[in-house]
């Protein structure tokens, strides 16, 4: 095999990747960079670069070019961000590899969060140096000797055995273990869990598709399928899910398992090489399960997974979908219902151990504590899974009625309901059918206030926090929206997500299930309420722009980035309907204030979309076209299109100097020196660069 020989300049040192929250270690920070330096190696902290990139994206590359990996904690995880199911904290210890790994954690630590002590945990169960301090100090003095211990064994080792050295190592960086944690558990699916489990684990079966309606509970039981493949260690490179709702296209899709695995799809230390085949590439020498849900949008992209399956000989696949793939050796395992009681058998010792019997009464018990089987409600409860079909999203639904109804008048309320709706969409399968009962039938029992406010709540993408709700919907004949809401959530037609909370303010989100939500449009559209929303929905939006546009750069930008990654389909909507109003230059004003975030967290085709329209709805000459320029040529020049980005940079510098906007002159500088020198032009860049930074415009 021929190697290709590196050469590096003289200056060239060693670097050393320093992972740590920003603001709780800030000394240690410096500590770290002290005793880097003063061994005459380069420490890498986020801090230490410019930021023309999403931060995601920049530790990501920096950590891909160092060479040893320091992490320091005490008592914060971290954020996560809106994509991802792990803080930054986590990604970048996940990410490191093989590389050296020097791990400090401070003590005492009376507040450590929850999830970082988890981390912790696993961190102590891998091969890693692993020590305790108390002062900055005593940390800068114990990287000073372990870094120079570490120099001391990779230079033994590599002139003890030269020729044990791999010629070409895998791409350690792949993140292969992102398996979402539920918030409830998985009951009445046992049998099924065990099954498909076997099925992965035969040997002869790669691809295997879980089929079934909406609601029936596919995810979830994916996702316990693959906890419990992880635990058992079947697949030594790990298990990695990928949500794929928002895919649509074969771009899309492959996209979403690159960000899954830890690919950067695009970028300036980005592979050329298409990111198909990088995918294909990272994946081919992995014993790994990688776990596709809601492919039922992307299934015209269903002949990537032959390909990647055939690049990749060990890799299995376990897809969640409303519809077969139709692909040589899949599996089909159609998730049905949950099985009902019997009716000749409706006692407490005959249902006890139903599924859906089971899954009612613990749902139940979170709307009334102390709820319980008993030979009174026996047969209701039977009746009532039996009139939903087993579905468990309806048992659920109707479950949370029980802190108002008796089971016996819920099955009342539940039988006369539904007789009235048999006139209902009848090209849709009999269960999503049944679904849609059982969703007109918990409307049905709303106030009519609350009705309003449920359709009304579906202007939201992604829910939202209660202050939104509150301006958004607050239009007549609504007279306590706070109170309306409650309603909601206490009927289970809303949620709330905890999760979410962010920051400081710890502020829960309202959200909506999309299937209910997508019943929740109709209404507002019959309503014909909803371009009055929109507009009311825009104005919010723009508002919260304009609000973070003075915190971005305060103490509080860690709130207001978690804020605003939450609400980041929020965003893109109001955008596009600014765009679909013609109200462009309100458009590129808020996408010139976010436009690292914009960048962040939209698809970047779908970005190119919106600065054309852009462009075409504004008038030559005028500071919002200046704007849209530079979003356009930066976007182009970060997917490499150099040619294209270029020179609308240029043009945009040029009209922010006419215009005598010298700070949005001096930004769109640094970004166009930014975009020279990836692209090559190291000159030319340095001139403009030195430009931005002196000011001169």
């Amino acid at each position: 095999m021929t190697t290709q020989r590196i050469i590096r300049t003289p200056d060239q040192r060693l670097r050393v990747f320093v992972s740590s929250t920003l603001q709780e270690l800030a000394d240690e920070r410096v500590a770290a960079k002290n005793a880097i330096t003063k061994l005459r190696l380069s420490p890498v902290l986020f801090e230490l670069g410019a930021r023309p990139h999403p931060a995601q994206a920049l530790y990501r590359a920096y950590l891909e070019q160092s060479h040893v990996f320091i992490g320091i904690y005490w008592q914060r995880y971290g954020w996560v961000a809106p994509d991802m199911s792990v803080s930054g904290l986590e990604d970048e210890y996940r990410l490191s590899g093989q590389r050296p790994k020097l791990i400090y954690v401070k003590t005492p630590a009376p507040e450590r969060e929850p999830r970082l002590k988890q981390l912790l945990d696993e961190i102590k169960n891998d091969a890693v140096s692993y020590k305790p301090f108390a002062s900055a100090a005593e940390l800068q003095q114990l990287i000073e000797e372990d870094l120079s211990l570490v120099l001391t064994e990779s230079f033994e080792a590599a002139y003890a055995a030269p020729d044990t050295r791999a010629m070409e190592a895998a791409d350690t960086s792949l993140r292969l273990r992102f398996l979402p944690t539920p918030v409830s558990t998985l009951i009445g699916r046992e049998q099924e869990t065990g099954e498909i489990a076997a099925l992965l684990t035969r040997g002869d079966v790669r691809l295997v598709t879980l089929t079934g309606p909406g609601g029936v509970g596919k995810t979830r039981l994916s996702l316990e399928v693959a906890r419990r493949l992880q635990e058992g260690g079947q697949f030594a490179d790990g298990v990695c899910f990928v949500p794929l709702a928002a895919a649509t296209t074969d771009h899309d899709m492959t996209a979403a398992i690159a960000q899954a695995i830890g690919l950067r799809e695009t970028g300036p230390s980005a592979s050329p090489q298409p990111l198909f085949d990088r995918v294909s590439e990272g994946l081919r020498d992995r014993q790994a399960l990688l776990v596709l849900d809601n492919f039922e949008q992307a299934v015209a992209s269903a002949p990537l997974l032959a390909d990647l399956l055939a690049a990749a000989p060990q890799l299995e696949i376990l897809v969640s979908s409303r519809t077969v793939l139709r692909l040589s050796g899949e599996y089909e395992y159609e998730v049905a219902p949950l099985a009902v009681p019997d009716p000749e058998h409706d006692t407490v010792l005959a249902l006890r151990d139903n599924g859906a019997v089971r899954l009612f009464v613990e749902r139940a018990r979170a709307s009334k504590t102390g709820f319980e089987l008993t030979e009174d409600n026996a047969s209701a409860i039977a009746a009532i899974c039996r009139r939903l079909d087993g579905l468990p999203l309806a048992i659920e639904l109707a479950a949370a009625r029980i802190g108002l109804l008796t089971p016996q008048t819920l099955l009342s309320h539940l039988e006369q309901s539904l007789n009235t709706l048999n006139s209902g969409r009848r090209d849709a399968p009999e269960r999503q059918r049944t679904l849609r009962h059982t969703i007109d039938w918990s409307h049905s029992l709303l106030e009519p206030q609350e009705q309003i406010m449920f359709a009304r709540f579906a202007v939201f993408s992604g829910g939202c926090v209660l202050d939104a709700a509150e301006h958004v919907l607050n239009l007549a004949p609504i007279d306590s929206p706070l109170d309306v809401l409650t309603g909601l959530v206490d009927k289970s037609l809303i949620y709330l997500d905890d999760q979410s909370a962010h920051g400081e303010q710890h502020e829960s989100r309202l959200m909506m299930l999309q299937t209910i939500r997508e019943y929740a449009l109709e209404k507002l559209d019959e309503r014909g309420e909803f371009e009055v929303l929109r507009a009311s929905h825009t104005r919010y939006f723009e508002q919260l722009v304009c609000q973070a546009e003075s915190e971005l750069n305060s103490s509080t930008e860690s709130r207001w980035l978690a804020r605003l990654g939450y609400d980041r389909d929020n965003l893109r909507a109001a955008l596009e309907w600014l765009l679909r109003t013609g109200q462009a230059e309100a458009a590129a004003g808020a996408a010139w204030t976010l436009w690292q975030f914009w960048v962040a967290h939209s698809n970047l085709r779908e970005w190119q979309q919106w600065t054309a329209e852009m462009l075409n709805g504004l008038p030559d000459g005028s500071g919002a076209r200046a704007k849209a320029l530079v979003l356009a040529g930066g976007v182009a020049a970060w997917q490499g299109d150099y040619a294209r980005g270029v020179p609308l940079l240029e043009e945009g510098v040029a009209l922010f100097e006419r215009l005598g906007e010298r700070n949005h002159a001096v930004s769109a500088l640094m970004t166009l020196g930014i975009a020279l020198m990836n692209k090559g032009d190291l000159e030319r860049a340095s001139q403009v660069l030195s430009r931005g930074l002196a000011g001169d415009v």
